[in-house]
């Protein structure tokens, strides 16, 4: 296992939900480890938060004009205000981190283009893409919620505000709602009618999850992001922070 893999797959246990519980069988338990790794990884990349960016960056074949001469802080946001567009340093930042999930997307389709031996098919490079291989192969997970877990972190780099309810599910339909199909998937137990119900949860579940983000600011007191059309009988009125991108809402 190399170091990155161990850092993240060690964060499973910080997690304010049980990522892989005992009483699963032994071949689920090793999926939804898999799964997570994935969406650890791609979190990370999208948040800033790779324990060696650069280290990935170059694993991943991310081109070299891509990858800022300095150390990147772990953590460290793009400093955007809502609706504008980075400067400067943030702009590197934010083209360095899409330019990982680029690379994180290819390595994605070299994993599946193993799995199903496409002629040339070349191994995936990182080592979380290449335990996700054997996983696809068993339980015949699709590529589509892996491809909008990805999306979703693209779209925390530049969009700080939601003008909509409706715009903030349709994050949600990006972010949440594929961690509760790839479940149905490694549980074979996915039919429409379970993923529309999957959807449903895990929306409102994300949504929750955004709400205890919510405070109050007084007009003027810095960006704030918050659906306009919220409903009236909603008290008090949410309130969402622009951070420098979207809430997470427990992706």
């Amino acid at each position: 296992m190399s170091l990155e893999q161990g850092v993240v797959l060690d964060k499973a246990g910080a997690e304010n939900f049980p990522v892989a519980p005992f009483f699963m069988p032994g071949s689920m338990r090793a999926g939804l480890m898999a799964v997570y790794g994935f969406a650890r990884l791609v979190d990370d990349a999208g948040d800033g938060d790779l324990a060696d960016p650069h280290a990935t960056a170059r694993l991943l074949g991310v081109p070299d004009e891509a990858i800022p001469d300095g150390a990147i802080p772990a953590g460290a946001a793009p400093n955007k205000a809502a609706g504008t567009e980075p400067a400067g340093n943030d702009a590197a930042e934010t083209a360095f981190r899409l330019a990982l999930l680029d690379g994180l997307e290819a390595d994605l389709d070299r994993a599946f283009e193993t799995v199903l031996r496409a002629p040339g098919a070349e191994r995936p490079r990182h080592p979380l893409m290449a335990a996700l291989c054997p996983v696809i192969d068993r339980h015949g997970l699709t590529p589509e919620p892996f491809r909008a877990l990805i999306e979703a972190n693209r779209v925390d780099q530049t969009t700080t505000r939601y003008a909509t309810f409706e715009d903030l599910l349709g994050y949600c339909e990006l972010s949440a709602n594929p961690v509760g199909r790839l479940v149905l998937q490694l549980a074979g137990l996915a039919t429409p009618e379970r993923v529309r119900r999957s959807d449903a949860v895990c929306s409102a579940l994300q949504v929750s999850s955004t709400s205890r983000t919510w405070r109050r600011t007084a007009p003027g007191a810095g960006s704030t992001s918050r659906p306009r059309t919220w409903p009236a009988s909603a008290s008090p009125r949410p309130i969402w922070t622009a951070t420098g991108r979207a809430p997470s809402c427990g992706r």
